[in-house]
């Protein structure tokens, strides 16, 4: 709108990473083929963004979604997931993996070579999803706290819940949901089947016959490197011979909930496409985890926040000014709890090397400008890192020449 936004006066639109590509979409546009659903009013919001840096986050993308129920109506046990039809080269000799404690889903090829125009030849590598914050649930006597230092007494982000891998078939009970019935796309985004049924960890998760294995929402849970519980390269781990899994064209879905989405409400979420390679298929599967790894820890630092106007209620770390930073001195605002404390200012580079000691001691309750000198730094990335005791605070320095 005129006058409400002028470049002069010091406005900037809002670029994650080097660049950004934003968008909005709606529910209410036309006929919905797959899931056979009603619009249910919901909007959302894209920012896909990247780095333009060697490493981990220079190889992967990252997608920021703002959920927004325009209907008049909450939506309640909401999950929300991605469908990912990886095609990793050559698509029909693929493996999927999931890894609960990463909340990562992950598609590795199944032998040492992709063959094929389409392939990536000897040694292929690994892609995976990963959230890296979802909606807000209940949780009565927490308080969540995000990146930019605002809080959310008595409740918590979800992370992923659930990796499933519907096969290619639609003639399968554990196939891809059937066009048109909504409650397979339900099943399929809660963990299970999309009949409704159980995965279970041996075989291929789903057959009745392996009823007796433990119950599961985790798609071929266990480590293909070690060959350590259910994968697609051990698919019955308790006996020997190895039974590994024939390869194929795989699906992966990963997703979140349940949560709530009242009338009128927003939930926000962050997911990232990681990608590791190695000297193997198998060595690319390591690779792609100590990305995510590296991702996770990295977190809300990859995010740009905005400065907080109100006094800390606890520990916070306002974004640099400036910010990206031209050489010589940024400013942060450091925000400690009503007693103060004991706090360390640390800058990382995006491979996760301390780059500088800022501060390490004493700070006072309230706000402290902190400086960190940029002279040193070469043009990138930084992540601002704030300790006290257990808690941690990010955020993303850019310092360019």
């Amino acid at each position: 709108m005129a006058g409400n936004y002028t470049l002069a006066g010091g406005d900037r639109p809002e670029i994650l990473g080097d660049e950004t590509a934003w968008w909005v979409m709606n529910d209410v546009g036309g006929a919905k083929t797959s899931t056979g659903s009603l619009p249910i009013g919901l909007e959302v919001r894209v920012s896909a963004f990247g780095f333009n840096r060697e490493g981990a986050v220079g190889e992967a993308t990252f997608y920021r979604y703002t959920l927004v129920n325009r209907s008049p109506r909450a939506l309640t046990d909401a999950y929300v997931g991605m469908w990912v039809d990886p095609d990793l080269g050559n698509a029909t000799d693929d493996f999927v993996g999931s890894d609960s404690a990463r909340g990562l889903v992950y598609t590795y090829n199944a032998d040492n070579v992709d063959e094929g125009t389409d392939g990536y030849g000897n040694a292929p590598p690994a892609i995976g999803l990963q959230f890296l914050d979802g909606p807000l649930v209940a949780a009565p006597g927490r308080t969540w706290v995000d990146p930019d230092g605002t809080e959310h007494p008595d409740q918590r982000r979800l992370t992923m819940t659930a990796a499933t891998s519907p096969q290619k078939s639609a003639a399968s009970e554990y196939g891809t949901p059937r066009a048109g019935t909504r409650a397979d796309w339900y099943n399929v985004l809660v963990g299970r089947w999309r009949e409704g049924a159980i995965m279970r960890t041996c075989g291929d998760g789903g057959a009745t016959s392996q009823i007796t294995c433990a119950p599961t929402n985790w798609i071929f849970s266990g480590d293909p490197v070690l060959l350590q519980g259910w994968s697609e390269r051990n698919l019955f781990p308790t006996r020997t011979p190895l039974v590994a899994n024939t390869p194929n064209d795989r699906r992966m879905v990963g997703s979140m909930g349940p949560f709530t989405l009242g009338a009128g409400a927003r939930q926000t979420l962050t997911a990232a496409f990681v990608y590791g390679r190695g000297g193997n298929n198998i060595s690319s599967v390591s690779s792609l985890k100590r990305a995510s790894d590296l991702i996770r820890l990295l977190g809300g630092a990859l995010i740009t926040s905005a400065e907080s106007e109100a006094a800390p209620v606890g520990l916070a770390l306002d974004a640099p000014r400036p910010n990206p930073a031209r050489g010589g001195a940024v400013t942060l605002r450091v925000g400690m709890r009503e007693s103060g404390g004991a706090a360390r200012v640390e800058v990382f580079d995006l491979l996760g090397r301390r780059m500088a000691l800022v501060r390490d001691g004493a700070l006072a309750p309230g706000w402290t400008d902190v400086t960190v000198e940029t002279t040193s730094l070469p043009a990138g990335v930084y992540v601002v890192r704030l300790t006290s005791g257990a808690e941690m605070r990010t955020q993303r320095l850019v310092v360019t020449r």
